[in-house]
Order: C-alpha cells, then sequence, then structure tokens
C-alpha cells in the first residue's frame, strides 16, 4: 500500500501574514480582469494489452490511485445464441502504462471493483451460482451472496439487500444494494425503481417524480448520490443530494461521481461538471484511431475516467476500453492558482499560501 507524507516548511508569523495579504490583494486584480474558463483537456488512451489476437477489452473499476481492474480477451466474429461469443479472456491490472495479468475471475464491469487499498471484489471460481468473494491482499474471503460495491474500510454491498462488514452479512432493507462509499452509506432501491439511501439502519427514499422509474448506481463520500430516471419512454442522468433529485439533461445514464461531484455516464460518454457537460468525444482528433467513445463508467478524485468505446479498425461488437487522462492546458489565467480553470474565490486562499507551504509527496 502506498503511503504519503506532506512537508509543511515553517515560515515566521510577521512574513506570513504579509505574504498572505499581498496575495490575496493580487487575486482579487487579477480575478475581477481576468473572469473564468476551464484549463482542462483530456489525453484518450486505448486501454488493450499487445497481444495479437485480443480484440475487445472492459473495463471495470478505477481507483484513486490510477490502478485499473479490467479483461481484455478475443471476440469470435460470427454471432451466436449469446451473441458474439468471447473466445478466451484474460484479466489485468493497469496502472500508467503497466499491465499485470490477473488471474482470477472477473464479471460484469459494474461488480469488480477495486478499492485504494488494493483490495478487489468479483467472483469466486471456488463458490457455487451467483456469489462472490472479496480478493484482499492476503487471500479470498467468501460471500454468500453477489457483491455489487466494495469501500476502502473493506465493506460490501450486494444483491439482494446485503452488506458484508467485519466478518459478518446483514440483512438491509433494500431490494437492491448498489454502492457503498467509506462513510458506509448504501444506495440502491426499496423495491425495483424506486432509489434509497440506507445508514446505520435508517432508510430514506429518494425524491422522484410521480408515475417515473429510477436507479442508483453510485454514491461518493458527500453521500451524493447518480443514476437515472425514465418518464415514459425517455431516459435522463440525474442525482440526489440530500434526497432531492437534479436532472442532467442528457438522456442516458449517470454511472459514477467522485468526491469533487464530477459525474460520468454514457450513451456518448459524458463528463458533468458543476452544471456543465462536456463531452469525451469532442477530444478526438479528425484521424484519431477512435471511431466513437460510448460511455464513460468511472471516474475517481484525480479525474480519471474509463469507459468503452469503439476502434476504426474493430468491427462495432467489439468493445474497447479506454482512459481519459486529464492535462493541464498551457495556462492563460494568471490569477488560476489552484489549476481549476476557474478563477473564483478559492484561488484568493491558495495564492496566500503558495509561498508560505511546500509540499512534498513521498511513494514507499
Amino acid at each position: 500500500m502506498e503511503r504519503k507524507w506532506k512537508i509543511e516548511l515553517n515560515v515566521m508569523k510577521e512574513p506570513k501574514k504579509i505574504l498572505k495579504g499581498l496575495a490575496c490583494s493580487a487575486a482579487i486584480g487579477l480575478a475581477l480582469a481576468a473572469g473564468s474558463a476551464r484549463a482542462t483537456d483530456y489525453e484518450i488512451i486505448r486501454l488493450l494489452p499487445n497481444d495479437p489476437n485480443a480484440n475487445y477489452s472492459m473495463l471495470h473499476s478505477i481507483n484513486n490511485d490510477g490502478e485499473i481492474l479490467g479483461t481484455y480477451g478475443e471476440l469470435g466474429d460470427e454471432i451466436g445464441r449469446d451473441g458474439y461469443p468471447l473466445l478466451w479472456a484474460q484479466n489485468f491490472l493497469y496502472k500508467e502504462g503497466i499491465f499485470k495479468d490477473l488471474n482470477i475471475l472477473l464479471g460484469n464491469y459494474r461488480k469488480d471493483v477495486i478499492n485504494d487499498l488494493g483490495e478487489i471484489l468479483a467472483r469466486n471460481p471456488d463458490s457455487p451460482g451467483s456469489s462472490s468473494g472479496v480478493y484482499m491482499i492476503d487471500g479470498v474471503v467468501g460471500l454468500n451472496f453477489w457483491g455489487s460495491d466494495l469501500n476502502n474500510k473493506g465493506e460490501v454491498c450486494g444483491y439482494h439487500g446485503y452488506l458484508y462488514r467485519g466478518g459478518e452479512t446483514i440483512e438491509l432493507p433494500l431490494f437492491y444494494a448498489r454502492a457503498i462509499n467509506d462513510n458506509s452509506q448504501v444506495a440502491g432501491e426499496i423495491l425495483p425503481g424506486d432509489p434509497a439511501l440506507w445508514e446505520e439502519g435508517i432508510v430514506t427514499v429518494l425524491e422522484t417524480p410521480l408515475y417515473t422509474h429510477a436507479r442508483a448506481y453510485d454514491i461518493n463520500n458527500n453521500g451524493i448520490i447518480v443514476g437515472h430516471l425514465i418518464d415514459g419512454p425517455k431516459k435522463w442522468a440525474c442525482f440526489w443530494e440530500n434526497g432531492q433529485i437534479t436532472k442532467i439533461e442528457t438522456r442516458s445514464d449517470a454511472f459514477s461521481i467522485n468526491d469533487k461531484g464530477e459525474i460520468v455516464g454514457g450513451e456518448s460518454a459524458f463528463l458533468y461538471d458543476n452544471g456543465k457537460m462536456i463531452y469525451l468525444n469532442d477530444f478526438l482528433s479528425e484521424d484519431s484511431e477512435w471511431e466513437n467513445l460510448v460511455r464513460a463508467t468511472n471516474i475517481n478524485n484525480r479525474g480519471q475516467i474509463t469507459g468503452y468505446g469503439y476502434l476504426k479498425e474493430y468491427s462495432h461488437h467489439n468493445y474497447i476500453g479506454f482512459l481519459a487522462n486529464p492535462i493541464q492546458k498551457t495556462k492563460t489565467l494568471s490569477a488560476d492558482s489552484n489549476d481549476d480553470g476557474i478563477v473564483n474565490g478559492l484561488d484568493l486562499a491558495d495564492l496566500g499560501n503558495q509561498w508560505l507551504e511546500k509540499e512534498d509527496w513521498y511513494e514507499e
């Protein structure tokens, strides 16, 4: 497990006050003059190991260290009873350009999860039927239910309303338990189509318009839940904050949310950030190897996005996983001291501390 330390330099109090005052004054003037703009671009990387027979990959989960859990393999050319056959498959971990094969069984991309400790929730090949296993660092913990999400405390929620914690399985008053955060809050549905939040024995039914069907897919550590809303023939991405629903103006699903409140989903691989809709296909060049980025399925706290799409060289049944890495454009806003692409009050405090603190991060 990686550990990080933060080192702060000691600064005399009086110079510190003077510098902070100067920084705040400078930031105020620059902010008034500069306005706001985004400074983030995205590098789209295909995640398919260099195997001459591999023509398919699916990314299941990404943690906050940038480790990605996925599967690659070879799809057949002729459609069969259950669609195009997967002739062979291999599971992997990926980080910063390096693939590592895993000898464990993985299932659907929204049921296999890697947390920040490197623990993996996946199917246990030694268990019958639909049960799952938690692949810890020191071995496998078998579950008697199908797990759907794993948090950084080793707690697992799953269908049909179960919570595994501290070696015990607890039944929840939920029909589905789809996602769990580090505060042990569980998002799911009390009945099919009726989203709800479970928190230490208390169930809160989430707001939905009348005569609609809704689903909760993910919850961040601030308790914000994302999912979709179906109203007749129309589907909308949405999120719930304090139980109240907000519809996102895209007819799709919201699959994942990070602790900054950034939301990703599909169809058309979108990022929803502070009321603004961004489509990842807009970052593809005309000569890109990609034909279409279909879905964005996960986002971590670094802003790294995973999903899948179609490459020009393969048929349309060949999903290929992608990683969208945020990169900073050449900075044009001198007042944007925290590099979030927006000049606002948060830059005042950041500028006031730039000369006062130095952060060194080391990995073990």
